[in-house]
């Protein structure tokens, strides 16, 4: 079972400054795998899988070395978000093919990117802080133990400059554990208001008779 934590976090004004740098070249990573990508379905009449995007990135890392600055799966998570954009938007054309009145909305360009993920590995939490690749330590208001082993972290800045971490957790499912009784049921969903009231009476009659 999955299920999410989330947190106030305080970065350092240093830190501020590192993540606003890296949401700002995951920004130009989207735009150019977009660009990429749109270039690819002129071209092809197909769209680039996430695959062959994962494979790209390492091109524009030597073009541009500084999206190494970037940990290696937050930069693949951008080509997942190009991918789930596609989707969305294939989806949404489908609808409308049905009669459904959406706007199909072709993936756009991005002004800014407001979150980074980690999506597997490069974060390390503990009990106040959380260690992110290429960051560095965070602090964090831990409200609430964490139950399970966390899967994915996204630190995401919001509108008031508040920063907030949310933690993916994957907990094993409680499993039912009989007490030994025996349970039994009546469903009077289908039965006649009048009918159900008469039954419910000679019932309880019937309880009281057996008691004395």
């Amino acid at each position: 079972m999955q299920t999410a934590y989330k947190y106030r976090a305080y970065p350092s004004k240093n830190m501020q400054s590192i993540l606003n740098r890296q949401m700002f070249l995951a920004k130009e990573l989207y735009n150019i795998l977009l660009e990429k990508s749109k270039a690819y379905h002129k071209e092809t009449g197909k769209t680039l899988t996430e695959y062959r995007m994962n494979v790209w990135i390492t091109q524009p890392k030597n073009e541009n070395p500084e999206f190494a600055e970037l940990y290696s799966q937050v930069l693949q998570n951008v080509s997942t978000r190009i991918s789930e954009a596609y989707r969305h938007f294939f989806r949404r054309c489908r609808e409308k093919k049905k009669g459904s009145n959406v706007r199909p909305g072709f993936p756009r360009y991005k002004k800014f990117v407001s979150s980074l993920t980690y999506p597997q590995a490069g974060f390390k939490l503990e009990k106040k802080n959380i260690e992110l690749s290429k960051i560095g330590k965070i602090n964090f208001a831990n409200h609430r133990n964490i139950e399970g082993k966390a899967k994915t972290c996204t630190i995401k800045k919001t509108k008031s400059k508040e920063w907030y971490i949310t933690l993916s957790v994957e907990k094993e499912d409680k499993q039912f554990t009989s007490n030994g009784k025996v349970q039994a049921g009546i469903d009077l969903g289908i039965v006649p208001l009048p009918w159900r009231r008469q039954f419910i009476m000679q019932h309880s009659c019937a309880g009281r008779s057996d008691a004395e």
